[in-house]
């Protein structure tokens, strides 16, 4: 098998050019050392590393088939000052007698050394007279410092030749090296060796390619990439130079080879017929259906192989297979659990596939169990996923909503829901709810609410999804969050949700936010501060519910004058937002308004500009949100522009609120709010003015009026004033204007920003 490995690294085996030790090769092809042919790829990095070991008396190069043991043991030999004897291991060397003969007419290649003529050869042959060791041990004591490879060592495998080796290298003279070169990771006592310093090991980690290299060993093998490819290559193969090579003959044959770069995977058929040849043609039927079985795991634990093969002796097939370095490497260095080389796993998962797909689909259901109950959602969910068990990946998105609610999360869950169609979606109560949520999150109202009437469709059906914990809460809250009823409802609806679910519930968080909203815009400021405070102590893992009710609690301390409070609560909100990647969420935009008019109110405008911009690129992108929050979040940003005297800006979003109140019939606060914001804008439009242009307050409110249809009575109605007190302080408002009729004072108002006026087109 060894030209297979060759061929990969760009190298054959040759018969050594040097004199007399030339014949010996040709009789013997175990003693000859491969030389590189046109195309090899030097390992520079790697022979740096073997020189610098001298000290070391063992070197060892462990990994599977095609990483190129050989060619870097023949490459430090053509750098390394002493001389090498080489020897190519078989089974038959098992035996002790015929192991010893091969290794000493290797070492009778090298000659005897000028060391000989000053007795210090002698000294050393006298260290192993007597003891009854090997001819060979003799013969190296006969030599100078010189390097003894030991290649294809996997062969070995009694007992006999193993001790033999070990004793090797713990006697090895001063000065000489015993290399071994393996597919498996050799079965000698190492620990005192490694805890001496005495040992290098290098293993497939170690003798991986990196993009430099593998881009010299593709171009060798006609294939020329670019370093963007090259990288995307070295990264699919995990940087396994037989991988890179087989790479390049498939790559090689496609029209455009870059752009299957990506596409390369262990189940290429170049590529396969290496694998099955090479790496696990030899191992057991057993083995082979436990690589299979398990090639559906990233991570191979024997706790979860055993749980998803129904078996109890993982440990120790993971093991056998780790130490026949079959592409399986210990996680993280240990040996508890292991990961196997993306390229097996692909052939192995694709083999799974076509010989039983429901084998597959039901060994991932075992996985998803095993994750969840080892409190890992995310792969309990991508199991589930794989298993196309739609009700399964419901039940752990619903019982994770708050993790998955995340936007951090938002294309990894898309990627989940992409695998399945909306009939099935729509067919599985946990899951729409958990959609419904997922829109409501997102500021999307309709499709909210559409999924959630596809939630209760499948609850009033007799299934056992209507006991999953918190579905009916959550049905609730999506009507308490839509408000469609008015804030009374909506604070009922809260408070009925928040008795349906259990004392730690996340949903609980929830339910005291809107509980404590509703509360305050119905105008309990104490009930309201109670509720949102015990919101804030249970959102810990809710982000956004958390800096939604310091925002609102910002509010109430407003409504109390107390400006050092409400600085300190929005500061607390933003904090939030920006702590937990939140800035695009809706819930955002309240945030940064109350933050804008503190500041704006403290006297730091820049600020203040940059928070109102944030909230209105929010409300143009989520303006489908409840009515009751575009109202709040457009009151608080038009009191901040107002101190801004962005006066054009403040009517705007004023009137904006006026519209949206008309759905909020029944917050007092509201109105309240909205009317105090006006009153602010008039007094500061009228300080705005100059000279005699200066307008009352009276005629301020007048003005207001003026835009619309309403008759003088109308509006001395509107305003509780007779209609001569009206037309008296219009008229003055048209001198002050400088207007001569209704319509030119309504358009002068327009022009300095004294009024909303429907024509004006800024936001």
């Amino acid at each position: 098998m060894r030209t297979a490995e060759q061929q990969a690294n760009g190298t054959i085996a040759r018969p050594e050019r040097s004199g007399a030790s030339c014949a010996a090769a040709v009789l013997d092809p175990a003693l000859a050392r491969p030389r590189a042919v046109p195309g090899f790829v030097p390992r520079r990095r790697l022979v740096r590393q073997l020189i610098a070991s001298r000290r070391a008396p063992l070197v060892l190069l462990a990994a599977p088939t095609g990483y190129g043991k050989t060619c870097l043991l023949s490459e430090w030999s053509d750098v390394d000052e002493r001389p090498f004897a080489w020897v190519t291991l078989e089974a038959a060397d098992n035996e002790v007698e015929q192991m010893s003969a091969k290794i000493g007419r290797a070492l009778e290649r090298i000659g005897m050394v000028g060391a000989q003529a000053n007795g210090r050869v002698s000294q050393r042959r006298s260290q192993f007279e007597g003891a009854g060791l090997p001819p060979f041990m003799r013969l190296l004591a006969q030599r100078g410092p010189l390097v003894l490879v030991l290649d294809d060592f996997e062969v070995l495998d009694s007992s006999s030749s193993l001790e033999t080796i070990r004793v090797l290298a713990d006697q090895l003279p001063h000065g000489s090296q015993l290399a071994l070169g393996s597919r498996i990771h050799p079965a000698l006592r190492l620990g005192r060796l490694r805890a001496h310093h005495s040992l290098v090991e290098l293993h497939a980690s170690d003798l991986r390619m990196d993009q430099s290299e593998a881009a010299m060993l593709l171009g060798a093998a006609g294939l020329c990439l670019d370093p963007e490819h090259v990288a995307t290559l070295v990264r699919r193969t995990e940087g396994w130079p037989a991988a890179l090579y087989l790479s390049a003959i498939s790559l090689g044959d496609e029209l455009d080879a870059a752009a299957q770069v990506e596409d390369f995977v262990g189940d290429d058929a170049v590529m396969s017929d290496y694998l099955r040849e090479e790496l696990i043609g030899g191992i057991s039927d057993d083995a082979r259906g436990f690589l299979r079985r398990t090639s559906i795991l990233d991570r191979l634990s024997s706790s979860l192989c055993d749980a998803v093969l129904g078996r109890s002796d993982s440990a120790a097939v993971l093991q056998d297979l780790a130490r026949r370095h079959l592409l399986l490497e210990p996680w993280e260095r240990t040996e508890e659990s292991y990961r196997c080389h993306g390229l097996l796993r692909e052939m192995m998962l694709r083999e799974l596939r076509l010989l039983d797909g429901e084998e597959a689909r039901e060994l991932h259901r075992r996985a998803s169990l095993w994750h969840s109950a080892g409190g890992e959602p995310d792969q309990a969910v991508e199991h589930a996923v794989a298993a196309d068990d739609v009700g399964r990946v419901g039940e752990l998105l619903w019982a994770n909503i708050p993790r998955y609610l995340d936007r951090a999360r938002e294309a990894l869950v898309s990627g989940w829901l992409a695998r399945f169609t909306e009939e099935q979606i729509a067919g599985d109560a946990p899951l729409s709810l958990f959609l419904a949520h997922r829109h409501l999150n997102l500021g999307d109202l309709a499709h909210a609410e559409y999924w959630a009437s596809a939630a209760t469709d499948q609850l009033e059906r007799p299934q056992r999804q209507a006991d999953i914990p918190g579905l009916r809460a959550g049905m609730i809250l999506i009507r308490a969050v839509v408000a469609r009823e008015g804030i009374t409802r909506m604070g009922e609806d809260a408070t009925r949700a928040f008795e349906l679910e259990s004392e730690h519930s996340h949903w609980r968080a929830v339910c005291r936010l809107y509980q404590g909203i509703a509360s305050h815009l119905a105008g309990d400021l104490g009930r309201a501060c109670e509720l949102l405070d015990d919101g804030v102590h249970r959102s810990a893992h809710m982000p956004s519910v958390e800096s939604l009710c310091h925002a609102q609690l910002a509010i109430v301390s407003l409504c109390d004058d107390d400006w050092e409070l409400a600085e300190e609560r929005s500061e607390l909100a933003r904090t939030l937002i920006d702590r937990n990647d939140l800035e695009d969420s809706p819930c955002a935009a309240l945030v940064f308004a109350v933050a804008a008019l503190v500041r704006a109110q403290l006297g730091h405008a820049d600020e203040s500009k940059e928070l109102v911009r944030r909230a209105l690129l929010l409300l143009r992108t989520s303006d489908h949100y409840a009515p009751w929050y575009g109202e709040e979040t457009r009151i608080m940003l038009a009191r901040a522009v107002t101190r801004l005297t962005d006066m054009r800006r403040a009517r705007t979003l004023l009137a904006e609120a006026s519209r949206a109140a008309r759905r909020v019939p029944d917050a007092p606060v509201l109105t309240a709010w909205l009317d105090e914001a006006l009153g602010e804008l008039d007094s500061g439009a009228a300080a705005a003015l100059e000279g005699s242009s200066l307008l009352t307050l009276a005629e301020l409110r007048i003005l207001r009026f003026l835009p619309t249809h309403l008759s003088f009575r109308e509006i001395g109605e509107r305003l509780h004033v007779s209609t001569n007190t009206v037309k008296s302080q219009a008229h003055a408002v048209y001198r002050k204007l400088d207007a001569s009729s209704r319509s030119e004072a309504v358009a002068h108002a327009a022009r300095v920003g004294l009024i909303w006026s429907a024509t004006s087109t800024e936001v």
